[in-house]
């Protein structure tokens, strides 16, 4: 039996990053892509302020280019995971819908039409289409509050006749769009396909993504308040780490305010990775409320109280010593 090896020291570069995204990018946002990119394929963690040290930058520098990178659909964040990996074309990604939907479907690549676009005379062959189409269009011209032309109208035939969705789920998609302050009727399709794609294909199922975006954005202005942050929104990558303690690992916005008090009292300073630690250990022990959390902290507390005052402050969830934690952290950094 032969045991076959691949001893390699490069890093694979694709063509597309860069011919279409390395060129107008600030050179110190491709240095760090590269960077990252080079952990990715060793398989390597690190945290941004390691990443910061030794590309010689500041931490929140490293967040924004990661941000960045995201907003151009290089990589994408959940949580403290980075996935790298270019986007189809250069094109811009949009939203791909909500977590209940199954991951089979959010995995799938950009959507590939059966069929091309009807232009506009092509629609207007067929009478009871024509007819169709023009309640359509009218309604959509009510919502984007402008006339729309030949292509806009063979998008909105698309929409109906490719991707299925019915008069009032166009109306929905368009309602949702404006809300966002987006009328372009290219940005209204990228959504179309990102809903499609990820099986918001019905009405009911449009109403529950969009009342979960609404949740999460109340959750995000909620922990604003309670992190203290007044002039800057969060990143995308804090964002992830936002979605993940609240969609897979089951907390609310007070187990999260809990996670924060406890990180301060440690570090006495906001850390998201730091409170990830803590809130990724009360998964793994089936903490979920603030009472059993509290409880357990108490029990720490009691069994600890050999270590100083700061020590015996900081949190040990499910048998980690945070004490310890925060002493190799700052020995790292």
């Amino acid at each position: 039996m032969f045991n076959f090896k691949f001893n390699f020291n490069f890093v694979p570069v694709s063509s597309d990053f860069i011919e279409n995204y390395m060129t107008a990018a600030n050179g110190e946002y491709v240095k760090v892509y590269l960077y990252i990119l080079n952990m990715a394929v060793k398989g390597v963690n690190a945290e941004p302020r390691l990443i910061a040290r030794r590309l010689n930058m500041l931490e929140s520098d490293v967040l924004n280019v990661i941000d960045y990178w995201q907003e151009k659909g290089l990589i994408s964040a959940d949580g403290s995971t980075i996935t790298i990996g270019a986007s189809i074309d250069g094109e811009e990604q949009v939203s791909p819908g909500p977590e209940s939907v199954p991951e089979e479907n959010s995995k799938s690549a950009y959507f590939k039409p059966v069929t091309a676009k009807k232009t506009a005379a092509q629609i207007n062959t067929d009478p009871l289409v024509k007819e169709r189409l023009a309640e359509i269009t009218q309604m959509s011209q009510e919502i984007l509050g402008k006339t729309l032309n030949d292509n806009d109208i063979s998008t909105l035939y698309w929409f109906d006749e490719e991707l299925d969705f019915s008069p009032e789920l166009i109306m929905i998609l368009l309602e949702y769009c404006v809300s966002k302050g987006k009328k372009d009727m290219r940005y209204v399709e990228k959504v179309a396909i990102a809903w499609h794609e990820n099986g918001i294909r019905d009405i009911e199922t449009a109403d529950r993504y969009i009342a979960e975006e609404a949740d999460s954005k109340k959750l995000l202005y909620e922990l604003k308040n309670i992190f203290g942050i007044k002039d800057r929104a969060f990143s995308k990558t804090e964002e992830a780490f936002i979605r993940q303690w609240n969609e897979k690992c089951g907390m609310d916005a007070n187990m999260i305010a809990l996670a924060y008090e406890y990180c301060i009292m440690a570090t006495n300073k906001l850390s998201f990775q730091y409170m990830d630690r803590i809130i990724q250990n009360w998964k793994k022990a089936g903490i979920s409320t603030i009472d059993a959390a509290e409880k357990d902290h108490e029990n720490f507390k009691n069994k600890n109280k050999r270590f100083s005052d700061k020590d015996s402050s900081v949190y040990k969830p499910n048998g980690t010593d945070y004490a310890d934690l925060e002493r190799r952290m700052n020995e790292k950094y």
